[in-house]
């Protein structure tokens, strides 16, 4: 057998592109549900809420989120063309309801700046995404932006102790444990809410089977602003 090229395992995984984006975005779509289901059950949601989503990758996952979020406007944001192109034409039906929107990020300065308007949005979840914050600071700020007063963020991701065991994280990713993130999310103005731990079995992005431990954290922006 060939050993695997961790360094394009890494490289997809931050920025799917092309045919073996696809199929990194379909092996994300299965080895990730049960974390974006994880987060999707803790959005506090109501009708007429905007939600917002960076890094949907394919978007396989909308289906069980609209299940959830009757009357919800949903918005899919990702630095991958491939992805957009994926989720867009996997959702056609709810683009066509006009229940789901989906728009490429251009990622500038180590972040990716999102095109939207100051206290756009209601909720705020993302999965997986952390990692390839490369200007963190720059990103919570600007999620913290785009989000409105009282509104809630979550954000799902594998602990630091699971992650530096995987032998493709070595390659441009940044790692996280609860503290970290809690300490990043608070610089850029956020209250800590509360975290949830989990464990799950899982197929690695290399094959065998492992346990994950990861973390689901909310933070909110507070209402006087």
């Amino acid at each position: 057998m060939e050993t695997p090229d961790f360094k394009a395992i890494a490289g997809q995984l931050r920025h799917p592109h092309g045919e073996a984006g696809q199929e990194t975005a379909i092996r994300m779509a299965e080895n990730n549900a049960g974390m974006i289901r994880s987060c999707i059950d803790l959005l506090p949601l109501k009708p007429g809420d905007r939600v917002l989503e960076i890094g949907p990758g394919g978007a396989a996952h909308l289906p069980y989120f609209v299940d959830k979020a009757k009357e919800v406007q949903y918005t899919g944001a990702d630095i991958s063309a491939t992805m957009i192109q994926m989720a867009m034409e996997g959702n056609k039906a709810l683009i066509d309801e006009g229940i789901a929107i989906f728009t490429q990020l251009i990622v500038q300065d180590g972040y990716a700046p999102l095109p939207f308007e100051t206290g756009s949005f209601n909720s705020i979840f993302t999965v997986n995404t952390i990692y390839f914050w490369d200007n963190a600071p720059a990103q919570a700020l600007e999620i913290f932006r785009v989000l409105r007063p009282g509104g809630v963020f979550l954000t799902a991701f594998a602990t630091e102790a699971f992650m530096q065991g995987l032998p493709f994280t070595q390659y441009n990713f940044n790692l996280y444990t609860p503290e970290k993130a809690r300490a990043l999310l608070e610089g850029a103005g956020f209250i800590f809410e509360n975290m949830k731990e989990e464990r799950e079995t899982v197929y690695s992005n290399t094959g065998p089977l492992m346990e994950r431990d990861f973390i689901v954290m909310a933070v909110s922006k507070p209402l006087a602003q």
